[in-house]
């Protein structure tokens, strides 16, 4: 008889990440996450639910959210929703579908799903996600307003600096065609475009202004003027309103959609105590990308409560029946689906020792049912 650990099809003794971080996406990280992830029947059907909407032309039916209790894969699920609508690439000529193609043997919707993967490559997106908390606390920012630092992470996605001030003045320097002229200002003051943007936001506008004054015949109070403009429309006067339009405007020039899929949304909109302000914040991005977008800007979010239970909860409850309607695709996962991962992922046996076992249970099985 082998020893126990030969019994399991996977590695018994393999170290198990109990907790998916929704940021991690570099590709060999992709390809891990996709061919360990067990789709159980569950999530089948979240999957059928989330790409029967996602997959239509035009809706306004664009936010979705994923709710369940820590431990019940909602941040992995995520993830995997962000591979699929992104399609990443894993190197060797292979995508995310094609990986989680694999992941498909066993599935009953398996025709359904597969063919709705099929769909998905014929609509290219830029995906954004990341985990609201972490990005928030790690940039000692924990008062930002929701837009703000989704419009962050966006411009950093596109390849902007990290900072907002100074993202906001290099999106309005490339958005007005200045932008390449200045990085090659930079470059002829033998000067790192990544150096100066990382630094202080006043070393960048120094710069900035020096280039338009100089290269692009602005007085220095229109090139001060310019600047200020773009930190009070990207930063400091952002709105949700203001902030779906440009992600339009994003949305158009690439012809992709973009979606933003956030983690740990609900308890960042329930930690600000005594305000209601992020979740007013959340519930009117959510109106705009859905009266704006036409289908091209979404937003999905997780969350240990479901929504109905974020809105109950709030101080004037009158005021946010609208944010359980700005989430229409609300996506649970229970305990039904830990259940049958446990089952599947850390309990399958191999194939070759299956009958031996199922002798060994009858022979044995009075002592069992004694235990």
């Amino acid at each position: 008889m082998p020893k126990l650990k030969e019994l399991f099809a996977l590695d018994v003794e393999k170290e198990i990440n109990l907790v998916i971080k929704a940021d991690e996406q570099d590709p060999a990280q992709v390809e891990k996450d996709i061919s360990e992830y067990i789709v159980t029947d569950q999530i089948e059907e979240l999957l059928e639910t989330f790409l029967e909407n996602y997959t239509l032309n035009s809706t306004k039916n664009i936010g979705v959210w994923i709710s369940g209790f820590f431990g019940s894969g909602k941040s992995y699920f995520a993830k995997i929703l962000g591979y699929l609508i992104a399609n990443t690439e894993l190197g060797n000529g292979l995508t995310a579908h094609d990986r989680f193609r694999e992941r498909l043997n066993s599935s009953d919707k398996k025709d359904f799903i597969d063919g709705k993967i099929s769909t998905l490559e014929k609509i290219p997106a830029e995906v954004v996600i990341f985990e609201i908390i972490k990005d928030v606390s790690s940039n000692s920012n924990e008062n930002s307003a929701v837009q703000k630092v989704m419009l962050k992470k966006l411009f950093e996605k596109l390849g902007y600096s990290k900072d907002l001030n100074v993202s906001s003045m290099e999106f309005e320097l490339e958005k007005q065609g200045y932008y390449d002229g200045f990085k090659n200002y930079l470059i002829q003051n033998n000067l790192d475009i990544n150096d100066v943007r990382n630094n202080k936001t006043t070393l960048f506008r120094k710069y900035a202004v020096d280039y338009l004054i100089n290269f692009q015949h602005f007085s220095p109070e229109d090139s001060n003027d310019f600047l200020k403009a773009a930190l009070r429309k990207y930063s400091s006067e952002l709105d949700p309103s203001s902030f779906a339009d440009i992600c339009m405007e994003i949305s158009e020039k690439k012809k992709k959609r973009i979606v933003f899929i956030v983690d740990e949304m609900g308890a960042y909109v329930a930690s600000q105590k005594d305000s209601d302000d992020r979740l007013l914040q959340l519930q009117a991005i959510s109106e705009s990308f859905s009266s704006k977008g036409n289908g091209k800007l979404w937003l999905i979010v997780t969350s240990q409560e479901k929504v109905d239970e974020i809105a109950h909860a709030t101080k004037k409850r009158s005021s946010f029946s609208k944010i359980v309607d700005r989430f229409p695709i609300r996506l649970n996962l229970t305990s039904e689906n830990v259940d049958e991962v446990v089952r599947r992922k850390m309990l399958a046996k191999k194939t070759t020792v299956i009958d031996e076992l199922k002798k060994l249970f009858e022979t044995k099985k009075g002592n069992i049912q004694t235990i």
